[in-house]
C-alpha cells in the first residue's frame, strides 16, 4: 500500500533567477505585499536592476500613477488599465506623502514619481514600489520644476528653472539646473533668454518644454551641450488660450480648451515652429 504524501516529505525549490522574473512581473500593488516576505525580498526589489526590468515589463501594460492634493494631505492612486476591462483605481499608501500638505505631483518616470513641497525647500523623489524617498534641495524661490527620463532609459532627470537674481542679467532672466540620478547632482546647464510665467511644462523627445504663459514653448534640450534652447512660437488661434502640455508618441502635445471642446496640435519641429493639429 503506497504512502500518503506529506508536505513535509517535500520541497520546493525556485533558484534567485526565477524568483526575479516572476515578481519583476507582478503590479506594483503586490510587490508593495512581497517586500515584506523576506529581506531577501525586499532587497531584489529595491535593486536598481530589478527596477528597470519591472518597467520593461509595465510597457505592455501600462499603469500611471495619479496624484492628488486635499485640504489635509497629497494621495497617490494607481490606475491599471489592461485594455480589456475598465480602469482600476487603487490608492497607494506612502509615508512621505502624510507629510506634504501642500504639494504638487510634478511626474513620474522610470517608476519614481516627484513631489514639490509648495511650503519648504525640497522636492521628494519617491519610489513606491520599494518604498525609497530622495530629498532634494531646491535654489532660489519657488523654482519652475519638472520630471523626465534622462539620456539612459533608467535614469531620471529634475529640473528647476529659477530667476537669476543675484547675477541680474537683464537678456538671461532665468537659469536652469538639472538634477540625475546617474550623477546624484544638480548641474547648470544654460541660462534662459526668455521670460517665463508659467509652471506649465511637459518632458518628450529628450527636452524639458515650458509654457510662457502667453505665446510660446520654451524648450531645454539636456541631450545637447550648447545651444540647447529653443523658442517656439505657438499657432496663431491658440495664443493666450488655456492650455495643457504633455507628451504624445514622443512629440511635444500642446491641448487647448476652449469650453467643453480640447484640440490638440503636435509639435514636429522645434526650431522651424513646425506645428500639425490633430
Amino acid at each position: 500500500m503506497g504512502r500518503r504524501l506529506r508536505m513535509s516529505d517535500t520541497a520546493f525549490y525556485l533558484s534567485d533567477e526565477i524568483i526575479e522574473k516572476i515578481l519583476s512581473r507582478l503590479p506594483l500593488k503586490s510587490l508593495l505585499k512581497y517586500k515584506m516576505v523576506c529581506r531577501p525580498w525586499d532587497s531584489l526589489i529595491r535593486d536598481r536592476h530589478f527596477i528597470y526590468m519591472h518597467l520593461s515589463h509595465s510597457i505592455d501594460n501600462p499603469n500611471y500613477l495619479i496624484g492628488v492634493t486635499n485640504s489635509e494631505n497629497l494621495k497617490l492612486y494607481l490606475l491599471e488599465d489592461d485594455g480589456e476591462s475598465e480602469c482600476k483605481i487603487t490608492n497607494i499608501p506612502f509615508p512621505v506623502c502624510k507629510k506634504l500638505k501642500f504639494a504638487t505631483f510634478v511626474g513620474s518616470a522610470c517608476g519614481w514619481v516627484c513631489l514639490n513641497d509648495l511650503w519648504s525647500d525640497d522636492v521628494h523623489i519617491c519610489n513606491p514600489a520599494t518604498g525609497q524617498a530622495i530629498t532634494l534641495s531646491k535654489d532660489g524661490q519657488q523654482p519652475r520644476i519638472g520630471f523626465g527620463i534622462g539620456q539612459e532609459s533608467d535614469e531620471y532627470v529634475v529640473c528647476q528653472i529659477f530667476e537669476n537674481i543675484q547675477v541680474n542679467d537683464v537678456n538671461h532672466p532665468y537659469d536652469c539646473e538639472i538634477y540625475s540620478s546617474k550623477t546624484c547632482s544638480w548641474k547648470h546647464i544654460c541660462s534662459i533668454p526668455y521670460d517665463i510665467d508659467s509652471y506649465v511644462y511637459a518632458f518628450a523627445n529628450g527636452a524639458f518644454h515650458w509654457y510662457n504663459g502667453s505665446d510660446a514653448i520654451i524648450s531645454v534640450d539636456i541631450k545637447e551641450e550648447k545651444e540647447n534652447v529653443r523658442f517656439t512660437q505657438l499657432p496663431e488661434s491658440i495664443v493666450n488660450a488655456v492650455i495643457f502640455l504633455d507628451e504624445w508618441r514622443g512629440s511635444l502635445a500642446v491641448f487647448v480648451v476652449k469650453g467643453l471642446e480640447v484640440k490638440v496640435w503636435i509639435l514636429k519641429d522645434c526650431g522651424e515652429s513646425s506645428w500639425t493639429k490633430k
